[in-house]
This record gives structure tokens, C-alpha cells and sequence, in this order.
């Protein structure tokens, strides 16, 4: 497989949110970005030791498109391709 050339550029975290009741403003902030639809990354431990995603999703309602778990440690090119491959799917853009 060739390694595709461009430019990427990875804006600063202008945000982290929290702390107690800090999943009650997901929603707020996919709005403020300007996206109708967020797709939540996490590994497979996060995804499947916990249930956190299952409140992401809850808190996001109708937002919520989808989860990616295959983020391993250090986040290799093929996580970052196969989730940019889901985010397609889902018809998601930036």
C-alpha cells in the first residue's frame, strides 16, 4: 500500500472538559463545533471493560454515530486509517 501525500494539520485542543456531570455537556459541544453527528474513539479496553461509551452514547442521543475501538497504544497508521475509513462510512466530515 502507498503512503498517500498532503497536508494534515492537527489544530491544538482548544477544550478539555472533566470532572462530575461532564458527559451532560457532549452534546453542547458537538453543537458548538458545528457537527449534527460525533463519532467516539477509544481502544478496545475503554470500549469493552467499562461503560462509558454506552454513556457517551446515551448523553449524545440522535448525535451519537458511531464508536471506533480499535485505537491501540501510540495510535498507529492503521488505526488512524481504519477509523478515517469509519468516519466515511458514517458520512461524517471535518
Amino acid at each position: 500500500m502507498q503512503m498517500p501525500s498532503g497536508e494534515f494539520r492537527f489544530p491544538p485542543t482548544g477544550i478539555v472538559i472533566c470532572g462530575q456531570n461532564s458527559l451532560d455537556q457532549v452534546g453542547r459541544k458537538v453543537d458548538e463545533v458545528g457537527a449534527k453527528r460525533a463519532l467516539v474513539v477509544t481502544g478496545h479496553t475503554i470500549a469493552t471493560k467499562t461503560d462509558l461509551v454506552d454513556r457517551v452514547r446515551r448523553s449524545l442521543g440522535s448525535k451519537f454515530a458511531g464508536a471506533y475501538s480499535g485505537v491501540v497504544q501510540h495510535v498507529p497508521r492503521h488505526c488512524v486509517v481504519e477509523g478515517a475509513r469509519m468516519a466515511r462510512e458514517l458520512g461524517l466530515t471535518y
